[in-house]
């Protein structure tokens, strides 16, 4: 049985995903009651990332992003959290127990929705396709399909992840609900912005200008994330923290098809 609510203080994490989740503690983003999956793992420890986005896409409840040229509308709040409203969950993954690497149309036929990709973009690698099952409290029987999909990119010499899944509310908008300090009445670090037409969800915590992510969700019902895969190296002191560059994420959003 994997307890999900402890999963990222595993001492498999490496110095990277503590580090942020450290950064992001006080402004910790949910998607519509999801965690933004938004941890982020050295090469070697990938799987264990995309077990974690599972968990965060599967068990708390939410609402999906968007790719193509027009999203579904989007929304920001603030949500004051408390000490009650933390905890943790026990939980299981669906077949085949764990995350495993497959095609893109293997993805597609397990996850149970045409997945998305960059194509033969210019200045586009894809390195991996990581399959995620379905993850569900532990007194559930594990299911045999759904889940969700990790791709990891290289982007211009930017190495990313595009995280989707299918939205059991395909027609609702994105909302994220920031997790805010009780009688916190300050800026946001994350806002939506429209882009060709598009609304588009960023996040820039905790500097409010770093762009730790992006989430949309497609007419068709699909929950994009993107993230940037940071180094497990130690930053070096004084250097700007690594983000996602904005012509990264305008590739993405014109060319995820």
């Amino acid at each position: 049985m994997w307890d999900a609510g402890t999963a990222t203080a595993h001492d498999r994490l490496d110095r990277t995903g503590r580090h942020l989740a450290k950064g992001l503690s006080d402004t910790a983003l949910l998607l519509s009651g999801r965690w933004l999956a938004g941890l982020r793992f050295g090469r070697p420890h990938r799987l264990l990332l995309a077990l974690a986005i599972a968990a965060a896409l599967a068990l708390l409840t939410g609402t999906a992003l968007a790719i193509s040229t027009w999203t579904r509308p989007a929304f920001v709040h603030g949500k004051p959290v408390t000490q009650s409203s933390q905890g943790s969950f026990s939980a299981h993954m669906g077949w085949p127990g764990h995350p495993i690497p497959v095609s893109v149309d293997e993805a597609s036929r397990l996850a149970g929705f045409k997945v998305l990709t960059l194509g033969s973009t210019p200045g586009v690698k894809l390195n991996s396709v990581t399959y995620v099952p379905l993850v569900v409290p532990a007194n559930q029987p594990a299911p045999m399909g759904g889940g969700s999909v990790s791709l990891d990119y290289t982007i211009d010499g930017v190495e990313v992840q595009i995280n989707e899944g299918l939205d059991p509310n395909p027609s609702a908008p994105l909302v994220v609900n920031q997790k805010i300090p009780p009688g916190y009445g300050g800026p946001l670090c994350t806002s939506v912005e429209t882009i060709d037409g598009g609304q588009y969800i960023f996040g820039r915590c905790p500097d409010g200008q770093t762009i730790n992510g992006v989430m949309w969700k497609t007419l068709d019902g699909v929950d994009i994330s993107l993230v940037p895969v940071i180094s497990s190296a130690p930053r070096a002191k004084g250097s700007p923290p690594a983000g996602l560059p904005m012509p990264v994420v305008q590739t993405v959003i014109d060319q995820l098809r």
